[in-house]
């Protein structure tokens, strides 16, 4: 009787989960994409970084001045991270890659006051984080082809 209980387990596990699959990759990535509002908030951290890029390059900027927009680009690149895992690994890989770069850069950036090397380190991180956001998301776009 255990045996057959077992089987009939078994065999259910083994339906559940084919059911379970028949979500195409590229579907699955279509739908993380538009639940965690992938586009839109890609181009808001990317509008964000370039706020920062502005201030952190112009030495007239307070540190009031990269505390609002170094900390606007600190919250945008948290809410982003959040939005992880997507169902492809090798675009939760790079946008992962991508938010750790860009959340050290607005870390950094709030932080490097009117120091040119704080700033230039800052600014190294966020051209980095810009440029591991934009391999992740044209990794996200390449997920999408069926």
């Amino acid at each position: 009787m255990r045996v057959r209980v077992a089987l009939a387990v078994a065999a259910s596990g083994l339906a559940l989960a084919a059911c379970g699959g028949s979500l195409s990759g590229a579907t699955a990535v279509a739908n993380w994409a538009k639940d965690a509002n992938f586009s839109a908030n890609t181009r808001t951290l990317l509008d964000d970084a370039r706020h920062a890029v502005t201030a952190l390059a112009d030495p007239s900027s307070t540190a009031n001045d990269l505390h609002t927009v170094c900390g606007v680009l600190q919250t945008d690149d948290e809410a982003a991270y959040n939005s992880l895992p997507t169902p492809d690994g090798a675009a939760t890989r790079l946008l992962n890659r991508a938010y750790n770069q860009l959340g050290t850069g607005a870390s950094r950036c709030y932080d490097a006051g009117a120091s040119p090397d704080a700033r230039a380190r800052a600014l190294a991180e966020l051209s980095t984080g810009a440029a591991d956001l934009a391999e992740g998301a044209a990794r996200v776009a390449s997920a999408l082809v069926p």
